[in-house]
């Protein structure tokens, strides 16, 4: 009884560790897509970026003022800005020091282009205080640097104007999640557990499983 209470035990904390390995295999991450326009400031740079923020750490509505990447959910950022007078290139996540993704509000939903969504103020993209806020700081001499509300500017040149957020939606191709190596181990651990503890079950009754196929 003691033997087969060990068994229960080391089966359940398997399966346990299998079920959290799993969740976070598949995390909520939500991806976007950016794009920046000089062309209403007279310029005729422009820039795109890609995003990728973990849901479960980003919230709406979302703070004011700039944060880390870390504290606003942002694991992934590259952008790249082109035909700037100067600063023309492309940035990764570690060129930026902080972030803006101010909401204002709770009324997005960020299944939907972003821009033009009402928030508690005006439509979120719009150049006034009252819309909401999407801005970087970057480290990088000449790179990208908020101006004014949804506007960045090149190393004091050209001004860009957010014009698009995009979600990206998931790929619906693969139907069935594929776990990671780990979490498969993990699975296969737990059903040789189980497979232990049915036979020890079954020679503690007298009954033999050799020769038997395996019916149940």
């Amino acid at each position: 009884m003691h033997r087969n209470s060990r068994t229960v035990g080391l089966v359940a904390a398997v399966a346990g560790a299998w079920l959290l390995s799993s969740a976070s295999a598949s995390a909520a991450l939500l991806n976007f897509e950016l794009a920046w326009s000089g062309a209403s400031f007279g310029y005729s740079a422009s820039a795109t970026a890609s995003m990728t923020i973990d849901d479960s750490v980003f919230t709406t509505p979302s703070p004011s003022g700039f944060h880390s990447a870390a504290a606003l959910g942002i694991v992934a950022f590259e952008m790249t800005v082109s035909d700037a007078i100067s600063g023309s290139g492309t940035y990764t996540l570690g060129d930026f020091t902080a972030f803006r993704f101010f909401t204002n509000g709770d009324t997005l939903d960020l299944s939907q282009e972003l821009v033009g969504q009402a928030t508690d103020g005006g439509p979120f993209g719009t150049c006034s205080s009252t819309c909401g806020d999407f801005a970087m700081n970057s480290s990088v001499f000449g790179g990208p640097k908020p101006l004014d509300y949804f506007t960045i500017t090149m190393d004091g040149f050209d001004i860009l104007q957010l014009t698009a957020f995009t979600p990206v939606p998931d790929d619906p191709e693969p139907e069935a999640e594929v776990h990671e190596p780990a979490t498969l181990a993990l699975f296969g651990l737990a059903l040789a557990g189980l497979g232990a503890l049915r036979r020890r079950h079954r020679d503690a009754n007298g009954v033999s499983t050799v020769g038997r196929l395996y019916t149940s």
